[in-house]
């Protein structure tokens, strides 16, 4: 880009493009859409994608618009998030693009921040750290990365080997998610426009990942700017069938294509099996697996008998997993969940306590913790023992039956993509 050329778009075109798709969010619009009109960096665009809403999100658009004048809408039929996003993207004039979901909102300074450490750096995405908002708490989350500028070669060296599996440590390298980030537009565009309509869930991935593995360097921000407002485990919980199988099938295909051929690619196929298992599959097996009598096979605690007393300590992914798969086959009896969360997740309709809500452990024969995160699992553990617990009766996640090939074939991954 020539001088000319960069004078002209600093004076006349936004800086940042803030896109935000819209299905039915009419109670939480208004907070999000004030978080971004107040922003502290005032050369953005905001576009609002109505993704064929039907509550009356439509309307706060239009009217929002009319007082805003950095406000496109788009009105569409329901499309799906990768569809909604693309629409977004193709009227987009902002040189770097953020994106916020409807659900959430964003710290004052979060353009201003990210915008300046690419515009200082040079780098072709800014990546800050964000909160997990649920009910009153706010718990903040970064990357395990040190915050600064990472060159290609810092890349290759300390970013992809733990791009997408970090191995049951604590937290990620780059988090997935799209939003909390900033894109260069026209970098980004290719990778989003490859993702397929209908993917609703792991869509992220899909333009993420690719877009980190081509870029020539990135920028970490320590400070947390973006806000996920969690609403519990309704999504983890919806039934899932053949047709998921299918769009994650094509994610792992997606993503796989995009790794570039080099002597890490091995190390990054990996890695990326071990994403699809531990973060998509396994957490959902028993709800994308039509067949029950395979689900025993996916009992990732190896040494615990059939028809044993446990109980389960956590309600995540994989806590509420190996809940339904024991209420689907009977292999064992839960006869207590625990979860620091309880009170959040009885909301939920999750018949779940916290360890201060009970006096003492009823007699069991297991104690499982279904965490992945080894620091959580060290801190549940020391708990449970100041409870009262018999160090050899708890058992964690079978690590290495987790990334089996045997797990891998068992949701028909092998014949296609092995």
């Amino acid at each position: 880009m020539n001088c000319m050329t960069t004078r002209y778009r600093e004076k006349f075109l936004p800086h940042v493009s803030v896109i935000i798709p819209i299905y039915d969010a009419v109670k939480s619009l208004s907070t999000c859409l004030s978080s971004i009109q107040n922003q502290s960096l005032k050369a953005i665009e905001i576009i609002l994608v109505d993704d064929g809403s039907i509550d009356g999100s439509c309307e706060l658009c239009d009217k929002a618009a009319l007082a805003d004048r950095r406000i496109k809408v788009i009105h569409q039929e329901n499309l799906g998030l990768p569809e909604a996003r693309k629409s977004g993207l193709r009227v987009a004039t902002g040189h770097y693009v953020t994106f916020v979901d409807a659900d959430d909102w964003i710290e004052q300074e979060l353009c201003e921040c990210l915008y300046d450490a690419v515009r200082d750096t040079g780098a072709e995405i800014a990546v800050a750290g964000h909160f997990m908002d649920e009910k009153d708490c706010s718990c903040a989350h970064g990357s395990c990365l040190k915050p600064g500028f990472y060159d290609r070669e810092r890349l290759e060296q300390e970013v992809w080997p733990i791009l997408f599996h970090n191995d049951f440590e604590s937290d990620w390298s780059v988090y997935p998610y799209l939003c909390g980030k900033l894109f260069l537009r026209e970098k980004l565009v290719p990778w989003q426009e490859k993702v397929e309509a209908d993917i609703g869930l792991g869509e992220d991935v899909c333009v993420t990942f690719p877009y980190l593995l081509h870029a020539s360097s990135m920028v970490i921000i320590e400070k947390p700017l973006y806000h996920y407002v969690q609403h519990g485990g309704s999504m983890m919980r919806r039934r899932l069938g053949e047709k998921d199988m299918v769009h994650f099938r094509q994610i792992y295909r997606l993503v796989g294509d995009s790794l570039p051929n080099l002597p890490q690619s091995a190390e990054l196929k990996r890695q990326l099996r071990q994403y699809m298992l531990t973060c998509i599959l396994i957490p959902r097996s028993p709800w994308l697996l039509p067949e029950m009598k395979k689900l025993p096979y996916l009992f990732p605690f190896r040494d615990v008998p059939q028809g044993s007393q446990i109980i389960i300590y956590g309600a995540g992914v994989f806590g509420q997993a190996l809940h339904d798969f024991l209420e689907y086959t009977s292999f064992a009896s839960c006869i207590l969940w625990l979860d620091a969360r309880a009170a959040l997740l009885r909301d939920e309709g999750l018949e779940v306590f916290s360890l201060q809500e009970i006096s003492a452990l009823p007699r069991h024969d297991y104690l499982l913790i279904p965490i992945m995160n080894s620091h959580t699992v060290e801190v549940v553990r020391r708990d449970l023992l100041t409870m009262g617990a018999e160090q050899n009766k708890i058992r964690c996640l079978d690590e290495t039956f987790i990334a089996s090939d045997e797990v891998w074939e068992i949701f028909g991954m092998e014949a296609d993509y092995g």
